[in-house]
């Protein structure tokens, strides 16, 4: 699933994923893909904490309180 993050990253993004950063972005990606942390992890090659502070910042600048709010917003977002 995270060579699935590789396609999309390449992409322009609109809003709101167009606020992330670039480890943002592909720690979220992989996040929603279904990916665990130490996945993501050896993946964009940065230490579980790293990922963890990505995945809580990408979260609440996207205006989610958890990452269950943000999987329900992804969802509803892609089926729009």
């Amino acid at each position: 699933m995270v060579s699935d993050a590789n396609k999309v990253v390449s992409k322009p993004l609109d809003p709101p994923l167009s606020a992330l950063g670039t480890r943002e972005l592909e720690v979220v990606l992989c996040f929603l893909a279904g990916d665990r942390v130490g996945e993501i992890a050896h993946f964009v090659q940065a230490s579980q904490s790293t990922v963890r502070r990505a995945l809580k910042s990408a979260t609440g600048a996207l205006g989610c309180a958890t990452t269950d709010d943000l999987r329900t917003r992804f969802q509803r977002f892609s089926a729009a």
